[in-house]
């Protein structure tokens, strides 16, 4: 079961950037599509612009 937050705050915006790795993923929005899931992890690629908005 995950765990949903309503939004990022200081512990979890250190948590997620001390990753090492992360993943992007997109899915089609029909039935029959695929779902493409990317390993991203260079220093600096990810960034927390708010408690909601992540890029």
């Amino acid at each position: 079961m995950a765990t949903v937050y309503e939004a990022i705050d200081r512990r979890l915006r250190e948590f997620v950037l001390d990753q090492r790795v992360f993943f992007v993923a997109t899915a089609p929005a029909v039935v029959d599509g695929h779902v493409n899931v990317s390993p991203k992890g260079m220093t600096g690629c990810f960034a927390v612009l708010d408690p909601l908005r992540v890029a």
